[in-house]
């Protein structure tokens, strides 16, 4: 019967990582990596090929805010994915803000937007690879504790010349990628 009252490995887990972000000290850190799962949608705007694909997956990179203006930080973000179709890598520009918590209650926010620049691949239902290049820009909102900080969400809108899902090409439109994503940050 006491094996039914003794935490569980989980439970010590959680407790573990409370304990850290509410006594750890706030990062200052310039560099960081991170990372997230993630869900991307592929869409074509080419007529008579209006298909969606969704493709689930883990993503990881690092960033370094190189540059501080008071509460601005500039800087660059690398960073890949593999999902279950789509396979990417980029890199690009980042700018970041620092909230103030001002009241206590409150958890700080570091709102950032990024351009990013790289290439992929991606599987069309009769699992061909195309390689391909990507243009895409990302705006999201990590949560700040300490060390440890939690990407709430990210956006990132990309566009592509792709084959779609029917496994043929077409030149009348673009591919979009679209990708929600949340995880976690480590600053150093």
């Amino acid at each position: 019967m006491q094996l039914l009252h003794r935490p569980s490995a989980m439970r010590y887990a959680a407790i573990l990582t409370l304990m850290i972000f509410a006594i750890a000290p706030k990062a200052t850190a310039q560099f960081a990596a991170y990372n997230t799962l993630t869900m991307t949608n592929r869409h074509t705007n080419a007529a008579n090929q209006n298909i969606n694909f969704t493709s689930t997956g883990l993503g990881a990179g690092a960033f370094y805010d190189g540059h501080r203006f008071g509460r601005f930080s500039v800087g660059a973000d690398v960073r890949g994915s593999i999902a279950s179709n789509d396979k990417f890598g980029l890199l690009g520009f980042r700018a970041a803000l620092q909230t103030r918590a001002h009241n206590p209650g409150f958890i700080p926010v570091r709102p950032y937007a990024e351009m990013l620049v790289g290439g992929g691949t991606s599987s069309d239902i009769h699992a061909n690879q195309d390689a391909h290049m990507i243009v895409e820009g990302a705006i999201g909102i990590d949560c700040v504790f300490s060390h440890i900080e939690y990407r709430l969400l990210e956006v990132t809108i990309g566009r592509t010349p792709i084959n779609n899902t029917t496994g043929t090409n077409y030149t009348g439109g673009d591919l979009w990628l679209i990708s929600e994503s949340s995880g976690l940050v480590y600053r150093f």
